[in-house]
């Protein structure tokens, strides 16, 4: 046991405590037949309620002298929601208005600008997060001494999806709409 009274176990529980009341959602928000026309929405203080254990666990995995990854993996983890989240932050001071101003310029709704519906929005950033916390997870196991190349990479891909979703959105949305997002709904 640690000084402080909580075993890695102890966070671990947590965490799956905290994941498993996160699902209670998701068959409200899915379209899950009996439940199709209810909706809940978590809204600023469900991000938050999701954000800090989140949060709370990168630095515990990466700081702890239980640390089980790296810190530059740890970003390519959160990579969907951290770059969504400083994308939209820069967008909105960039407009003069506050950070935490209500708008719809998140990555879900520039999908779903593109054409997109809900269920294709939330695959293709499942899909996106999925893929760069698999790039990241490799990089750590195929070359674990070489973390400055990981971070490296991952400020690429940064730079990246903040050249095409900051500061082209909306056209990226449109040129997505020509390319037959549409169809997809079909």
């Amino acid at each position: 046991m640690q000084a402080n009274g909580h075993t890695p176990d102890n966070h671990v529980a947590l965490l799956a405590y905290r994941t498993t009341s996160i699902w209670v959602f998701l068959p409200f928000n899915l379209t899950v037949k009996p439940l199709s026309n209810t909706r809940v929405f978590m809204g600023d203080a469900g991000s938050t309620f999701l954000g800090c254990p989140v949060a709370i666990a990168v630095i515990h995995l990466t700081q702890s002298s239980d640390a089980v990854i790296q810190p530059a993996t740890a970003l390519w983890l959160v990579a969907i929601p951290l770059m969504d989240m400083t994308s939209t932050m820069f967008r909105r001071v960039s407009k003069g208005k506050s950070p935490f101003h209500a708008d719809r310029t998140h990555l879900h709704h520039i999908l779903m600008r593109a054409g997109f519906n809900q269920r294709q929005a939330l695959l293709a950033i499942v899909l996106a997060a999925s893929v760069l916390a698999g790039i990241g997870i490799f990089l750590e196991r195929v070359w674990p001494q070489a973390e400055v190349v990981s971070f490296g990479l991952f400020v690429l891909v940064f730079a990246l999806y903040f050249e095409f979703i900051f500061k082209h959105a909306f056209r990226f949305a449109k040129t997505i709409r020509r390319l037959g997002a549409g169809r997809l709904s079909r």
